[in-house]
């Protein structure tokens, strides 16, 4: 679509040129972060156990974990896929390791192009382009890009999904809807919060009072291609746990922790929780499964948040619905030290105030536009579902790009309010 401020300043070719040298200018910065590691960054947290999925899937084909000769749901088939492929093609050497790492680090460069996409749908191309340069150059999201996390691919495709399934509702096509719901199982293949993006879509439909009888249809179909698409890994943890699991087994854990967070709740520490359990596994023998012994993490964790919701519900909705949110929102995740803590911390802050802006002042950038908030509703419902575990500052930076594109919009807007007043000066 078109705007006055893309008819004024931004040709779509001049924009694609712009876009392919951010592109070119974030495939430097994120070779030059991973070059200095002999193997490629490795924080031997999660992204070693994933580092250690993908060569155990390049091998023998099985989806294991931290230890390679156990197969496990505690992950979902989206990362030992995605680096198993990419080992296979680049080895397991250390060479190989670190060509594996920047064409990982490529899928977050990806985003930036979906930024783009969303940014110029909603707004302007000029809003496209602060958001896509945003993602490539934003310190915690490049961090982030380098090491082998599932919330690079997950945030590219969700971001695409979004994109395509708005773009399908603005102006119906098959094509676009489809590419939509095959980015959307993708994600879901990397977290089943990527099942969440419909509400974006549902929001415009909301918004627009759009016939829904079409799109019964369209959903019926996208429903098929989701479960033929999954039916395969769902055979596969029934063989395996002899339970439907229907995309991980393994957020307990997080789900402990997130119930000593907030305010006012049960007494106790995670730590003191973590012994109990681990001496209930040891008591009863089964010390050496991990999935019972998260899942009875997680058994606990609900436990503490009834307890924490029937005795004290004002502290435990405070928590849920401001600081926690607040917390996923504000923090950033950081796995090398590229740069002073303090400086990322200001230029989130910065990237904030702009995305706020952006979402209280949208019209003098062209972006007043029906589903110009359908992804600010589907930012709210996802943190708020989030908010139900652990804020950690990794499970933020997966909305990131969203918030990157209200950025972007936010800027574009101060710049035509300050042009504007420049001309009107000068005249």
């Amino acid at each position: 679509m078109n705007t006055i401020a893309d008819a004024d300043r931004l040709s779509p070719r001049r924009a694609a040129l712009v876009l392919a040298v951010l592109l070119a200018v974030g495939l430097a910065l994120r070779s030059a972060a991973i070059l200095p590691y002999a193997m490629g960054p490795n924080t031997y947290s999660d992204d070693n156990g994933y580092l250690t999925s993908g060569v155990t899937f390049a091998r023998t084909g099985y989806i294991a974990y931290a230890d390679p000769g156990l197969q496990t749901t505690a992950i979902g088939p989206g990362m030992p896929v995605l680096l198993g492929g990419l080992i296979a093609l680049l080895g397991a050497d250390p060479g190989g390791l670190v060509a594996t790492h920047i064409a990982f680090s490529c899928i977050g460069l990806l985003t930036a192009i979906a930024a783009y996409l969303l940014g110029t749908l909603l707004c302007s191309r000029t809003a496209g382009l602060i958001a896509s340069a945003l993602c490539v150059l934003e310190p915690a999201l490049l961090s982030v890009n380098i090491v082998f996390l599932t919330e690079t691919p997950y945030m590219c495709l969700n971001l695409f999904a979004m994109y395509f399934l708005l773009a399908s509702v603005r102006e119906w096509r098959w094509s676009r809807y489809w590419a939509g719901v095959l980015c959307m199982c993708g994600a879901a293949f990397f977290k089943g919060l990527g099942l969440l993006v419909l509400i974006a879509p549902v929001a415009l439909l909301a918004r627009r009072g759009t016939n829904l009888r079409p799109w019964l249809l369209r959903a019926g179909a996208a429903l098929v291609a989701f479960v033929l698409l999954f039916i395969p890994w769902w055979v596969r943890n029934g063989l395996l746990t002899g339970e439907f699991v229907p995309f991980t087994a393994n957020r307990g854990d997080i789900q402990l922790m997130g119930s000593y967070i907030g305010f006012g709740y049960p007494e106790g520490t995670y730590e003191e929780a973590v012994l109990q359990s681990d001496r209930e596994a040891w008591e009863q023998g089964y010390q050496d499964d991990m999935e019972r012994r998260f899942a009875r993490r997680g058994e606990m964790g609900k436990e503490r948040l009834w307890q924490w919701f029937t005795e004290n519900p004002l502290a435990f909705v405070a928590s849920h619905l401001i600081y926690k949110p607040l917390t996923l929102t504000v923090s950033h995740l950081r796995t090398v030290d590229l740069m002073p803590d303090r400086l990322v911390s200001l230029v989130w802050w910065g990237c904030l105030a702009l995305a706020a802006w952006g979402l209280l002042c949208p019209r003098a950038g062209g972006c007043a536009q029906r589903g110009y908030y359908a992804p600010a509703v589907y930012l709210l419902v996802a943190t708020l579902v989030t908010a139900i575990y652990a804020p950690l500052p990794r499970y933020g930076v997966s909305h990131v790009p969203i918030w990157l594109v209200y950025s972007g919009a936010g800027l574009s807007d101060l710049g035509t309010r300050a042009m504007r007043l420049l001309k009107n000066r000068i005249g």
